[in-house]
């Protein structure tokens, strides 16, 4: 049984199985604000309601900090290289 378990779990299959779910969710497609609304709206009507809340307060949240902070005063970081270390 040991060895069934062994050959199952090695790193390169562990980080082949992750490989594959990353990329699944890269091809996902996005939704939207409404889609993410109507979602949360599925969840009940106490934690939906609640999740709905806190999706507006988040969202009002990033509109006040986009304009405290605009993006375009926002200094982007340089891709790193790490061919050179």
């Amino acid at each position: 049984m040991h060895e069934t378990v062994k050959s199952l779990y090695s790193w390169h299959m562990v980080s082949e199985r992750c490989e594959k779910v990353y990329q699944k969710v890269v091809e996902m497609p996005r939704n939207g604000l409404v889609n993410r609304i109507k979602m949360s709206a599925t969840l009940g009507p106490l934690s939906g309601l609640g999740q709905i809340l806190l999706f507006l307060l988040d969202l009002h949240l990033l509109l006040i900090c986009d304009f405290l902070w605009p993006r375009e005063k926002i200094e982007l970081a340089e891709n790193f290289d790490s061919r050179k270390y």
